[in-house]
Parts: C-alpha cells; structure tokens; sequence
C-alpha cells in the first residue's frame, strides 16, 4: 500500500511535485493468503477502506470478513479478481514456503 499511495517517490523528493500514478484502496483487490485469526484481522482493518477482499485457505470455506474464500488448490480462480495486492498469513510450513516462489 505504500507503493500504491506513491510514499516511495514522495520521500525522495525534497520540492512538492504531485506523484499522479496513485490508487485509492477501493481500488486495489487483495487476496490474503490465510483466513484465520490473523488473516481475518488484517482483513477487518482494510474492509472499513472498501477494498475487495479475497482470502485463500485449504479448503475454500467462506470466512466471515472476505468478500470470497478460495482453496489454496483453486488458484487460478483468484487472479481474474484483478488482484493487486497479496498479503500472506500462512503458516511456516515446507508447503507454505514453496507457495510463492518457483
């Protein structure tokens, strides 16, 4: 969210020059990897902001504070969600290690 508010360039610069390459939340789909209980924290702290909010777990049960629940095994059903935001609560398992890297 730091990126999408465009802070990164605003503390590099030393004059006022508007950044135009923002988003507002409520533009930027997320999908939180893990929908226990820290999962649907970080959820209750965005939904107040309008952001959709997808979750992935096992199994794809819905999860009160996610607009829509995944299963970890469904994936490809997440992207056309236009994600741009991805936040990972899952645990540290050999599985959950290898989810985001090739």
């Amino acid at each position: 969210m730091h990126f999408a508010r465009g802070l990164h360039v605003y503390q590099e610069q030393h004059l006022w020059h508007e950044y135009e390459d923002q988003y507002t939340l409520d533009e930027l789909p997320t999908v939180i990897f893990g929908t226990g209980k820290i999962g649907q924290k970080i959820a209750s702290y965005l939904s107040p902001y309008g952001m959709p909010i997808y979750g992935v777990n096992s199994s794809g049960k819905q999860v009160p504070g996610f607009d829509k629940v995944f299963a970890l095994n469904d994936l490809l059903s997440v992207w056309p969600e236009g994600i741009q935001v991805i936040i990972n609560t899952l645990p540290d398992t050999p599985a959950g290690r290898t989810l985001f890297v090739g």
